[in-house]
């Protein structure tokens, strides 16, 4: 059963761990501790950035959250290729944008903060941080690289271009952000930006493609740039202005998503961003504007093309891949999953096409799917790709882990995360309809909040969504949308929406409003269901603390904590209250936990967790975003990667053993306890 809920409007969280923590609550009573920490087998999947094919064959896939995977037996199954990355520069670093190769075997990876470079050495990926001469306009590394591109040149020299950002110093001192591409010819040892004429901060280099005949091409929001120097200079080409955007027939303002990409043939296609379709640049320079399969389509985040002429486009929240055999005058989805068109509600932002015909689609959040030339019905392939964002963890009596991870759906696993079977994966892969929290009731009715609360009896098989609240007299169809849930002793579920707070005792039958109306982001309840605290957040003016010391009836807002932003909140089992802030009052500090015993009248900071969860991370991961009571009743806290516990109410605290920091964790968001003691944690 859940004890506590994490932060439901952030869905970003990545593999699953499991620890038994009864052991651990014996080292505070002086006895010796064993706990250890166990990464899971997944659930797979991840969100795929980009692809990168290697001369030998080997296919590398970047994971947003996970950094490398490699695949040797083309896009089959999946090993994480990270090599030096967690080691020399910090999981921190793994957060990945898009990849390419060039024809010398050599990967360039693209992170927020510049581009690594890596090679194999035998047979495993190493990767250099590329730095350089940042006091230098014109020489310093690319910073926020969004796109890359290579040029092979007839004398088999490589040139590699990013889309990135550059900046110069003003004249009070301040920063100037320049968009830019640059380029390096020697493997990223030295680097040239290139600042667009524009030098228009405003008007980020989005992405940038290589032609046939030499020319390269770059994309800003509104405008597209040509270079016939191989990007030694830019001129402009055309601005977004130029066009109305497919189907319209009249003036349309209309702008580029970033997604440009040169055809074998010539072409240049380039993406409108909101359903505006495409723009083609023919090898002459006229241009075209094509649809983009239909109105539904919000827009391309990447393109791929066939041997055989064919054009491929993935697509955001809808469709997944279409293709188009006419240069882009038609487009189709392509292939079917689950016996429908196209992928339902993925989203695609990375598609290649192998030479054998097979393609390959890098979802938001369920890894790789394949379609080889001769198949109808896409395919998973994400076997060893242990990337996924788990937004949610929960577990039941029988010792099953639920976990929700962000675009890859619904999983449960009955052997302590060693395999993962999908629910309803039909229903629940997607990435527009997230589920935020998950709670299992003592009878095994397990319960996911999306939209509606959607409940299911057979652990997780089949769902029917129970509709919190009354509906909207003008809208009936929209009901107060869930975002968290809690389970008392007595079975009462509570949950949290965007209108408040509401209770059912029959699992969703019927509803009870409480005295709180203001939209909630993260709840706690004590034990037995008398103390409930909520935090409140983009409420127009009454974010804050409440507390509940009547079952809910009635709430009162904590003074203290008006206006400010606050993260994890817990209730133990005596009804004291904990609350973590993500900011700082004045003359105290670090944000910290905070304490009241006396149902929110007066407040405690913890200096304990000072010194521990600052101590280990420093102040700008210290922050607690989760906390959670087991049976036990030991308080843990997520300060950052690691965890931290209180056997004492928050008097003293404890590092956990460094067994967590030993394994490729970025922040914990979600814990869950089950009855025997084991904690799952949901990590990124």
């Amino acid at each position: 059963m859940k004890t506590m809920n994490e932060n439901p409007l952030i869905s970003s969280l990545l593999r699953v761990l499991v620890v038994a923590f009864c052991s651990v609550v014996l080292t505070v009573q002086g006895q010796p501790a064993t706990a250890f920490w166990t990464q899971t087998h997944g659930p797979e999947g991840g969100g795929i950035a980009g692809f990168a094919r290697l001369p030998d064959g080997e296919i590398l896939a970047s994971a947003r959250s996970s950094g490398v995977f490699r695949s040797l037996d083309g896009g089959a199954t999946w090993q994480l290729a990270n090599g030096n990355i967690g080691p020399d520069y910090g999981e921190g670093a793994i957060w990945m944008g898009p990849i390419v190769a060039d024809a010398a075997g050599y990967a360039y990876l693209l992170d927020g903060w510049g581009v690594f470079r890596g090679e194999k050495a035998g047979g495993l990926w190493q990767w250099t941080f590329l730095r350089d001469d940042m006091t230098s306009l014109a020489n310093r590394r690319p910073l926020g690289p969004s796109s890359a591109a290579v040029r092979s040149r007839a004398d088999a020299s490589q040139r590699v271009f990013v889309a990135a950002w550059t900046w110069e110093p003003t004249g009070d001192g301040g920063v100037a952000w320049l968009p830019c591409v640059s380029y390096t010819d020697d493997h990223g040892k030295h680097w040239h930006n290139v600042v667009l004429p524009a030098r228009d901060g405003a008007e980020p280099a989005l992405g940038v493609a290589v032609a046939p005949d030499g020319k390269v091409w770059t994309v800003t929001p509104h405008a597209l740039y040509k270079s016939d120097d191989e990007g030694e200079s830019w001129t402009l080409a055309h601005n977004a202005s130029e066009f109305v955007g497919y189907p319209y027939a009249d003036s349309h303002a209309v702008s580029f998503a970033g997604a440009i990409a040169a055809s074998p043939a010539g072409d240049v296609y380039v993406a409108f961003y909101g359903g505006d379709g495409t723009l083609r640049i023919n090898p002459d320079g006229s241009t075209v504007e094509l649809p983009t399969y239909h109105v539904g389509v919000y827009f391309f985040t990447s393109f791929a093309f066939g041997a055989g002429g064919e054009v491929y486009g993935g697509v955001y929240q809808n469709n997944g891949v279409v293709y188009s055999t006419d240069r882009g005058e038609t487009w189709q989805p392509l292939g079917s999953i689950h016996r429908s068109p196209g992928m339902g509600w993925r989203s695609v932002w990375a598609v290649t096409a192998l030479p054998n015909g097979t393609v390959l689609a890098g979802t938001s959040g369920d890894g790789v799917l394949s379609l080889s030339k001769s198949a109808s019905e896409w395919s998973s392939s994400k076997g060893g790709m242990v990337g996924t964002d788990v937004s949610a963890v929960a577990t039941d009596a029988n010792g099953g882990i639920y976990a929700a991870a962000w675009g890859a759906g619904l999983f449960r696993s009955d052997d302590h995360g060693a395999t993962w079977l999908s629910l309803a994966p039909e229903r629940w892969v997607s990435d527009t309809l997230p589920v935020r929290d998950l709670a299992v009731n003592s009878r095994g009715t397990v319960f996911g909040a999306w939209h509606a609360v959607a409940v299911s009896s057979d652990r997780g098989l089949t769902w029917q969504d129970r509709w919190v609240g009354d509906s909207n007299p003008q809208d009936p169809g929209q009901t107060p949308r869930a975002t968290c849930l809690q389970i008392d002793e007595n079975d009462r579920l509570v949950v949290g929406t965007a209108q408040g707070v509401f209770f059912t005792s029959d699992e969703g039958q019927s509803w009870q409003a409480s005295g709180l109306t203001l939209p909630v982001f993260a709840l706690a309840t004590s034990p037995n269901g008398q103390t409930l605290s909520a935090t409140v957040t983009w409420s127009g003016g009454n974010d804050g603390l409440y507390i509940s010391s009547d079952a809910g009836s009635t709430w009162t807002a904590v003074p203290l904590f008006a206006g400010r932003w606050l993260l994890g909140t817990a209730v133990g089992p005596t009804g004291a209250i904990f609350v973590a802030p993500a900011d700082t009052l004045p003359d105290t500090g670090n944000p910290g936990i905070w304490r009241s015993t006396d149902g929110g009248v007066s407040w405690q900071k913890l200096s304990g967790f000072d010194n521990v969860g600052y101590g280990l991370h420093g102040a700008e991961v210290g922050l607690a975003s989760v906390l959670g009571f087991n049976s036990c009743g030991v308080l843990f806290a997520a300060p950052g990667g690691s965890m931290v516990r209180s056997a004492d109410y928050g008097d003293t605290w404890e590092s956990l053993p460094s067994a967590l920091n030993e394994l490729p964790v970025r922040m914990v968001l979600d814990m869950a306890f089950d009855q025997n003691g084991f904690c799952v944690l949901g990590t990124v």
